[in-house]
């Protein structure tokens, strides 16, 4: 038994294999699929020349039975884990998560994080209690995906949208610095990754501002996303949908919706069918909000998400 950086000569399909297996034992739901994409994008994820992700194996008997992957981050320096390993070798993920922390810190990181699959409103399950025996901690809030059709919702009457306005280029650079000051490690990571306009113009952006010092005080992000481009049944849904509010400010329910009710008129106008989000339920009047104008659950009950974290 070895443990050594993964090699481009490595059968990528069996390791996607392995990762898929384990979220499946893991996840409470029996008609999940998987997380991981094709061996090709794994391969070029942690072998290219530029790859930002590394990757280690444990081989038993001259075959991987573990594998760990971390991906770095630009913007915090933290990491993010993807891992998997066959049954009944669980033991060998501790040697993983220990080079994988060495990687963050030397990368000028302080955290390494790892989602885990739970029902909704569940606070313990085996995977949660896994990950906690290698020194990960689970954080206080899961997230659930929601769903609404924008055909069916039903549009304010009356809409006043004062101190909202799209975000610049520059107010983008902005929001990623004031979320990691604020502690939301991840958020900025996402918009740092996913929303910044020299990297994908589909990306749709609104802010919500103090009415005294124009001070950002809550934000709201989507992606654009074309199903069936080409055809006859080509539509347009909003993805990675999410609404954020700072926690130094009080924001009244009527702004939060009012937040709400801007992004999903937004939708509207860019004729896009479906909103879709990964929203977390450490903020109830949001997600109040959002069931209330008819978001739904996408096999939520069984299938949403924590996330855990690991000082290194």
């Amino acid at each position: 038994m070895n443990i050594r950086p993964i090699a481009e000569s490595d059968d990528f399909e069996w390791i996607v294999q392995l990762q898929n297996e384990t979220a499946k034992r893991f996840n409470p739901d029996p008609t999940f699929l998987g997380i991981r994409g094709t061996a090709e994008e794994l391969k070029e994820e942690l072998c290219s020349s530029n790859a930002a992700s590394k990757g280690f194996a444990i081989e038993v008997d001259g075959s991987i039975a573990a594998f760990m992957a971390v991906s770095l981050s630009p913007r915090t320096k933290n990491g993010y884990i993807n891992c998997g390993f066959v049954e009944g070798y669980g033991h060998l993920v501790q040697e993983m998560v220990d080079k994988c922390s060495v990687i963050v810190r030397e990368n000028g990181g302080q955290k390494m994080f790892k989602f885990a699959f739970n029902k909704f409103g569940q606070v313990r399950n085996s995977e949660i209690s896994f990950w906690e025996q290698v020194g990960f901690i689970s954080e206080e809030y899961s997230k659930v995906t929601l769903i609404l059709n924008l055909e069916d919702w039903k549009e304010p009457q009356e809409f006043n949208n004062a101190h909202i306005v799209p975000a610049t280029e520059f107010a983008i650079e902005d929001m990623i610095q004031m979320l990691i000051d604020d502690g939301e490690d991840q958020v900025a990571d996402l918009i740092s990754q996913q929303y910044l306009p020299q990297k994908n113009p589909d990306q749709v952006v609104l802010t919500l501002l103090d009415e005294l010092t124009n001070e950002i005080v809550g934000l709201a992000l989507y992606r654009v996303f074309v199903h069936n481009q080409g055809s006859e049944d080509e539509f347009l849904d909003a993805i990675g949908f999410g609404l954020y509010f700072r926690p130094k400010f009080e924001i009244s329910k009527a702004e939060k919706r009012r937040l709400l009710h801007a992004s999903l008129l937004s939708m509207k106008q860019l004729d896009i069918v479906h909103a879709v989000s990964n929203i977390s339920l450490k903020d109830f009047d949001t997600f109040a909000h959002f069931v209330r104008e008819g978001f739904d659950g996408m096999g939520a009950e069984k299938n949403s998400t924590i996330h855990l974290y690991k000082t290194v």
